[in-house]
């Protein structure tokens, strides 16, 4: 049967037209991004066993907007800049060297940061390119503990979501919105 990926809140809190309508109903299984766009498809009249819940794997209680702390900012080199962070897994597939090549564009203005947080196969390569670029700029830190996690994600004011032009399975891998990305 076929797949469907509902990852679209306006197709699915919207009214649907005759042809997604369809095509829902025909497909062997329908893959919602949350739990409860699985259950607004089923007062919609999807049955059950066709969909496959891919849960949120950022943990909702422990990540949650709120003003960073300054020993944070401080700690990351972010005080008085504005800092756009990535954590996650540091692979090439994330396509973080764009971001890099990006900040080395952006060295003329002074309070830019892009800080990336995280380990991987891909980190010496982008340290080399960041110095290679002259990116100064750019702020690595390694892989942190639970419990700095938290306050770190606070301390930047935007998170990016790394995408690749590789795919893996059909899909490309990446990370989420605000909540999501600080799952180092």
């Amino acid at each position: 049967g076929s797949w469907w990926c509902a990852s679209r809140l306006a197709l699915l809190l919207g009214v649907p037209g005759r042809g997604t309508a369809t095509a829902f109903s025909r497909s062997g299984r329908v893959m919602p991004v949350a739990q409860t766009l699985g259950e607004i498809l089923q007062v919609r009249g999807l049955r059950p066993e066709t969909l496959v819940c891919i849960p949120n794997w950022a943990d909702e209680e422990l990540f949650h907007p709120r003003e960073p702390d300054p020993a944070d900012r401080e700690e990351l080199g972010t005080v008085g800049t504005f800092s756009v962070m990535f954590a996650g897994n540091i692979g090439y597939i994330q396509g973080l060297d764009v971001a890099v090549r990006a900040a080395a564009r952006l060295t003329d203005l002074a309070n830019f940061r892009l800080v990336v947080v995280g380990a991987g196969v891909a980190v010496a390569d982008l340290r080399e390119l960041a110095r290679q670029s002259g990116a100064h700029n750019v702020v690595f830190v390694g892989t942190q503990a639970q419990s700095r996690r938290k306050p770190l994600t606070h301390a930047a004011d935007r998170h990016g979501v790394g995408r690749g032009q590789e795919s893996v399975g059909g899909g490309t891998s990446g990370g989420g919105g605000r909540s999501a990305t600080a799952s180092t």
